[in-house]
């Protein structure tokens, strides 16, 4: 860095940009500008030439993001940063060095060369460290390491697996921390007794720097295996995850996490009698599913089927913020559509009304794009003729396109009990049938037993008649009726 000053002659303006350069032969700098700079009552400015710039962004190496916050030191310098990012002034030249630590990330050490007038930038990965806690589920105490054979914690990555002993031989422990630099895909803790033994496996996210184990001391604890055994008729969670939550202190706790095996089961050691929540969560942790309680009261096998019934919508957005609803009425000849958007995102509402004969035959479209709101009325509507309306929305919050179809006709004025006939139809088909009825019951009397025939066919009439089916007057019936009764009388006097 290179400081520079000069007197300045008076001017007549009061705000001037003063540029610094460096022209001397051999002496690179970059040119620094100083913008609106007072000197309407004399004073002084020292400016600063920076020979090279370089830019240091610093990532975290499992998430590939910037890290929040780091401290750094130069040959010169030091600097405390935020964000991740940091321009830094430097002189041309090599074995320039930066040391870089932060809170949960170990100290890092590099070396740079640079040019004059050079741009740079320097790319740094730093591990973060884990911080790793062994606790009891049972009470939420720190977990009685020294009671076990062999407490030890396996990071499997692709190339490589990290082991941390808490208990061994040489070690004992409740509490490490260990430098994370691969990308890990499963935790696993294995725990051992004189006679018996069990583990737990945890997937905590890439920024959960602080993990806690919770475990079961079967010094003092009652474990059971549980095997459950996933039927998914979805295929989204075969090759997914089942986490299993439990209450443990003043919180929820996620106890387990672990990875079906091939023939989709996994194997889970359980506190005797605890109440656990059980997820589905898939292999690329965008879906998960609670499925209920599980009680440990018992060793065993359990079979859990995941259903494939839709959820549709996925997103909630449609809940209590888009809806809409129709009216229809012959009489007034009106068929209406009132649609509602109350988060004002949609970006495309059309309504198509056809006919129902011949859904070919578009009788109107209206389209609307006001974002929240449109009422949408067709004034054409006849009673002897059936709609089929299409609705179809766009909507800049909703990863899918809304569409709902109806049928609109009124069929109350020619529909029947009789499937596929009008109620003229209808009414027509059971007069005839009735009346062929009543002929071919008539004619199943002989001259003997007339009186008989004629009797129970007038009482025919009259329930078919009180059923709707044959469709004469009462008037008629009783006519009908009268002169029966006197040719049935007739008929026994001549005979006696």
């Amino acid at each position: 860095m290179l400081n520079l000053s000069d007197s300045i002659p008076s001017f007549n303006k009061t705000l001037y940009n003063i540029t610094f350069r460096a022209n001397k032969t051999n002496l690179d700098y970059f040119n620094v500008t100083y913008n609106r700079i007072n000197i309407s009552d004399g004073g002084s400015l020292s400016g600063s030439l920076f020979q090279s710039l370089v830019n240091i962004y610093v990532n975290d190496s499992l998430t590939n993001q910037l890290i929040t916050s780091f401290d750094l030191v130069t040959n010169t310098s030091s600097y405390a940063v935020s964000g991740g990012y940091i321009l830094l002034p430097s002189k041309q030249g090599s074995n320039h060095f930066l040391n870089i630590s932060g809170t949960s990330y170990p100290l890092t050490s590099i070396t740079y060369s640079i040019n004059a007038v050079q741009n740079l930038s320097v790319y740094i990965n730093m591990s973060p460290r884990f911080q790793f806690y062994l606790r009891r589920e049972a009470d939420n105490s720190i977990f009685d390491v020294v009671g076990t054979n062999t407490t030890k914690l396996t990071i499997y990555c692709p190339n490589k697996n990290i082991v941390i002993n808490f208990r061994n031989l040489t070690s004992n422990s409740t509490q490490e921390n260990k430098t994370v630099d691969c990308a890990y895909t499963l935790m696993k803790m294995d725990v051992s007794y004189a006679s018996t033994s069990y583990f737990r496996t945890l997937i905590p996210p890439k920024t959960q720097q602080n993990v806690t184990w919770w475990l079961l001391d079967l010094n003092q604890d009652t474990g059971v295996q549980i095997i459950i055994n996933l039927v998914d008729l979805t295929g989204d969670f075969t090759s997914g995850i089942i986490r299993l939550i439990t209450a443990v202190g003043g919180g929820n706790e996620d106890i387990i996490e672990q990875q079906f095996d091939i023939s989709t089961s996994a194997t889970l050691y359980l506190l005797k009698d605890g109440l656990y929540t059980v997820s589905l969560v898939n292999s690329a942790n965008t879906i998960e599913r609670q499925l209920g309680n599980l009680i440990a009261d018992a060793a065993g096998t359990r079979t859990i089927t995941y259903p494939n019934i839709p959820f549709y919508p996925e997103n909630t957005i449609l809940e209590n913020n888009i809806s809409w609803s129709y009216y229809f009425n012959v009489s007034s000849n009106t068929l209406r559509l009132q649609y509602n958007d109350a988060t004002g995102s949609s970006t495309l509402i059309r309504w198509k009304i056809y006919n129902g004969s011949n859904t070919s035959s578009l009788l109107q479209t209206f389209t609307g794009t006001t974002n929240s709101s449109e009422t949408f009325t067709y004034n054409a509507v006849s009673g002897n003729t059936t709609y089929f309306t299409e609705l179809f929305v766009q909507n800049g919050l909703l990863t899918f396109n809304i569409t709902d179809i109806k049928t609109w006709g009124d069929f109350s004025g020619y529909l029947s009990s009789f499937a596929g006939y009008t109620v003229t139809e209808a009414k027509n088909l059971k007069h005839y049938a009735s009346t062929l009825f009543l002929v071919v019951w008539g004619l199943l009397f002989s001259a003997k037993f007339i009186v008989v025939g004629l009797v129970s066919t007038t009482i025919w009439m009259g329930i078919l008649k009180t059923l709707g089916w044959f469709d004469i007057s009462f008037l008629w019936v009783g006519l009908i009726g009268t002169i029966v009764m006197i040719a049935a009388i007739t008929e026994t006097m001549r005979r006696n």
